[in-house]
């Protein structure tokens, strides 16, 4: 019933703290949702084998991030980046060209749309 109450006294307050405390209750603290991301920190980019056109991708876990965006690029002029999400910290890209230059780069995503690219960083890719 206390329950029923409270559901009651939260449609009528429409979030007004007078009218929850007058209600009896005790409003819920007012939360920043809009966390700006940092700056990415540690990341790097590995070669996992020759001759296997892939890259390892990491950079250190942020506890508030929801999603990892990952982008890269072949190392030529007007080239777009390619984006890659990914609920971890860490990635491999697979299927790259051979005897290519890219660039890559990571940003933290979170609540707040705001994207803070990391340094990129440039691999040879054999």
């Amino acid at each position: 019933m206390l329950y029923d109450l409270a559901l009651y006294v939260d449609k009528i307050a429409k979030g007004d703290r007078a009218i929850i405390l007058a209600g009896g209750f005790i409003p819920t603290k007012e939360r920043n949702l809009s966390l700006v991301p940092p700056f990415p920190k540690n990341f790097r980019v590995t070669l996992t084998e020759t001759g296997g056109c892939q890259v390892h991708l990491r950079v250190k876990v942020w506890r508030l991030a929801r999603f990892y965006r990952l982008e890269y690029r072949k190392l030529e002029p007007d080239e777009p980046w390619q984006m890659v999400l990914s609920s971890r910290s860490k990635c491999i890209l697979a299927d790259l060209d051979r005897r290519q230059d890219y660039e890559f780069r990571v940003a933290y995503m979170g609540t707040d749309p705001t994207v803070t690219y990391s340094d990129v960083i440039r691999r040879f890719v054999y």
